[in-house]
């Protein structure tokens, strides 16, 4: 089962209002698909935010973090996320699964 989402730095600044990501797990084709259907820019604000928060914060020996492109969106928060993620982020992700009437009408989230 997948906790996470992994995306990119160009993640943060492509999105637009008709833009929207569709986060897929096929459950390895075992049980139904799961999927999230998330508006690019709240997929953008999430990931920006902690990444600078994660940048800000030093490793687990003290030390700076390195440059990194990687980004990830969490689906199921795990305790070392919560310093980086706000604590609400797991509840508002469950509002995107399988919310395929977000497509047909945005402002409903």
């Amino acid at each position: 089962k997948t906790d996470d989402f992994q995306l990119s730095e160009k993640d943060e600044n492509d999105y637009s209002e008709d833009l929207f990501y569709a986060f897929v797990c096929l459950n390895e084709f075992k049980h139904e698909p799961e999927y999230w259907i998330i508006p690019s820019k709240r997929v953008s604000e999430i990931i920006s935010s902690a990444h600078k928060k994660w940048f800000k914060t030093p490793g687990e020996k003290g030390q700076q973090h390195n440059i990194s492109k990687v980004r990830r969106l969490p689906i199921k928060m795990r305790n070392s996320d919560k310093r980086y993620y706000d604590n609400n982020l797991e509840q508002e992700i469950q509002k995107y699964y399988k919310n395929i009437d977000i497509l047909i009408n945005p402002k409903i989230i």
